[in-house]
């Protein structure tokens, strides 16, 4: 370090332009490394008709979209909204069979959750359902999630 006599006669231990250089540069460096891995995604979008004032979207239903990240992933999920209710109408929102939440139409047809709010693992799943609709059409869920892979699961928690 380049020292700089002052006139009191103290010395002062300054960073150096280079120093000063290679401490932004580790810096930098670590938060590349930080994001590694982090991937802003898209939820598979589940759409179907309302049936009997009933409507029931995910993989638990034939045919029904897999909304759940691959074996080895994770996913924190921001953001879940839905499309096409009626004016009173409520879904509930189940992480395969555990209940997550309730999406009111009255709300603004959306849920959003803070870190760690809801989390996925691979194989896991989000089903959507509803009964006692006023809709008659089509409802269409999706959502926003970060994706990572399993041994960097910690950076979503």
């Amino acid at each position: 370090m380049p020292k700089v006599r002052l006139e009191l006669g103290a010395e002062l231990d300054m960073l150096s332009k280079d120093e000063m250089g290679g401490l932004l540069d580790r810096h930098g460096s670590w938060e590349r490394e930080a994001a590694y891995g982090m991937r802003q995604t898209d939820l598979p979008m589940m759409q179907g008709a309302v049936s009997g004032a009933a409507i029931s979207l995910g993989a638990d239903q034939a045919g029904g979209t897999q909304c759940g990240p691959p074996a080895g992933w994770y996913w924190a999920v921001h953001r879940i909204s839905v499309d096409g209710l009626g004016a009173s109408d409520v879904v509930k929102v189940w992480k395969d069979s555990r209940f997550i939440c309730a999406i009111l139409q009255s709300a603004g047809s959306f849920a959003t959750f803070g870190k760690g709010g809801l989390t996925l693992k691979g194989g896991e799943n989000l089903l959507v359902k509803g009964t006692g609709l006023a809709a008659t059409g089509t409802i269409t869920v999706y959502g926003e999630a970060t994706s990572v892979p399993g041994p960097l699961m910690w950076k979503i928690l």
